[in-house]
């Protein structure tokens, strides 16, 4: 596996945990808390792609 593989799992990992935890234990209702953990899941795979694409570029 590459480095750039590895980073692209680990952001994705991490934002999954996240917007979990937002889900779960946020401080709203449960309809804004998975609005919230939804962004944040999109935003999370959003950088994990972006991170994959610039390291991938640099080999």
């Amino acid at each position: 596996m590459s480095r750039a593989q590895i980073v692209q799992i680990l952001i994705t990992l991490f934002g999954i945990a996240l917007a979990v935890i937002v889900f779960l234990f946020g401080p709203y209702d449960m309809l804004v808390n998975g609005i919230i953990a939804f962004v944040i899941f999109v935003l999370a795979g959003m950088a994990a792609a972006i991170a994959y694409a610039r390291l991938a570029k640099k080999g």
